[in-house]
């Protein structure tokens, strides 16, 4: 009788914890850029230049908003209901030597936060005597 109990208890948890993942990505929150679901370990990667824009398409059945972003980024929409192609913008030229990098962390209504890493390719072209 106790071995049945502490395999109810068992499948209970369990049960209860597949719920709340699956409640803590509402609706399959994913994002796909070109053909690849980015994971959040490799970043969308942008040239140097200003406008250079990337497309990635956000794929949720829930309202989403874009909680924070680097500076050097635009982003449109910032906020949406449902899957959208969400676009991302470059605002000015990295002329540094080093690249730019940094995450746009996107959240759904119930709290699931994802975080895109993005960076900025730096100008690497040196002037002449």
């Amino acid at each position: 009788m106790k071995k049945l109990s502490l395999l109810l208890t068992i499948a209970a948890a369990l049960f209860f914890t597949s719920c709340v993942k699956e409640q803590t990505n509402p609706k399959g929150f994913q994002i796909l850029y070109g053909n690849n679901i980015m994971d959040g370990r490799i970043p969308v990667y942008f040239n140097s230049t200003a406008d250079n824009q990337r497309s990635i398409l956000l794929q949720c059945g829930v309202s989403w908003k874009v909680e924070s972003k680097p500076a050097w980024l635009s982003i449109s929409p910032m906020e949406a209901l449902g899957s959208r192609n969400v676009t991302l913008t470059t605002n000015a030229e990295n002329d540094t030597e080093g690249p730019f990098s940094g995450e746009i962390v996107f959240r759904a209504y119930n709290g699931y936060t994802f975080v895109l890493q993005v960076v900025q390719e730096a100008n690497n072209i040196e002037g002449g005597d």
